[in-house]
């Protein structure tokens, strides 16, 4: 019975998830997404409002005095990449916070489709309930060369973040949808082809 309240409550066939590595053109496809009118989550807003939420406690844990929100995440950033012990507090504080507001909005929104960047939706198990799959896939080069300028932040940091997470090659496996960012204008035309496609597929317009 309680398995049938927890399907009714959240429709989840509406839903797509929206996922690959950092700097992988994630943000992109959904400002595209946007623009067509479909509704769309980002884990990594609700993630940051979160993190302002609970800066005092994050400070205590991680021993930090800072004060400024930005330079603060960036510090927190560093260490959790060199330290699987913050790296596990940090995501105790935020993972089950960020998992409630994001399935408290898709209860609350009516949409026909929803799109959900959820960046690490393959290391996270909380969202198994979402089966449509959108990964934007691209090289490890590209992505480091990718990540190093829009952090500004050395070779060795970027590659702690990218090893972080599952590789792309890995989560393009199990897609139900892939799209391949080299060349920008080759990513539009091959996201709005799948945007259209899903629209058309779940009867919008």
């Amino acid at each position: 019975m309680k398995r049938k309240a927890y399907k009714k409550r959240y429709d989840f066939k509406r839903v797509f998830v929206v996922t690959s590595s950092v700097a992988a053109g994630k943000s992109e496809f959904l400002k595209l997404a946007k623009n067509a009118n479909i509704y769309t989550i980002n884990a990594d807003f609700i993630a940051h409002k979160i993190f302002v939420k609970k800066i005092k406690k994050i400070k205590n844990k991680f021993k930090l005095n800072i004060f400024n929100v930005k330079e603060l995440k960036k510090e927190v950033a560093k260490i959790i990449f060199s330290n699987k012990k913050y790296k596990k507090i940090l995501e105790k504080i935020m993972h089950k916070r960020i998992k409630k507001d994001i399935f408290k909005e898709i209860k609350n929104n009516k949409s026909k489709i929803i799109f959900v960047e959820i960046p690490l939706f393959f290391e996270n198990l909380n969202y198994t309930k979402i089966l449509n799959k959108i990964v934007i896939y691209t090289d490890l080069n590209t992505q480091l060369s990718r990540l190093m300028k829009r952090n500004n932040i050395s070779k060795d940091l970027a590659l702690k973040m990218i090893n972080s997470q599952i590789s792309t090659s890995y989560k393009v496996k199990y897609a139900t949808f892939k799209i391949n960012n080299f060349d920008y204008d080759e990513f539009k035309k091959e996201s709005l082809k799948i945007i259209k496609q899903i629209k058309e597929n779940n009867g919008v317009l």
